[in-house]
């Protein structure tokens, strides 16, 4: 899949990474969700191996912001930014670790 609209290049990556991410989104967003909003000031970690890392790394970005935002109500939450109005709070924050062999 390619980037973005409007006219730049955004964030490139091989489809089949980028449809296991919006399958896991799809699978997932409610009760991930659910459970933060359940355990307020837990923190949502995703992590993955080889294969798993990439697919993890898109799902933390689809849900750190965008129009996929994992967002709860109220003032709760993974401590994220979340700025803009409506009591909404960011319930994801995306940090990408690496490590030699």
């Amino acid at each position: 899949g390619g980037g973005g609209g409007g006219g730049g290049v955004g964030p490139m990556c091989h489809d089949g990474f980028q449809q296991a991410a919006a399958r896991l989104d799809e699978l997932l967003r409610d009760d991930v969700l659910a459970a933060l909003e359940t355990h307020p000031g837990f923190v949502l970690r995703l992590s993955g191996h080889s294969l798993g890392a990439g697919v993890a790394t898109l799902l933390a970005l689809r849900w750190a912001r965008g129009p996929n935002q994992l967002t709860m109500s109220g003032g709760g939450g993974g401590g994220g930014g979340g700025g803009g109005g409506g009591g909404k709070t960011t319930a994801v924050q995306g940090h990408c670790y690496a490590s030699a062999p």
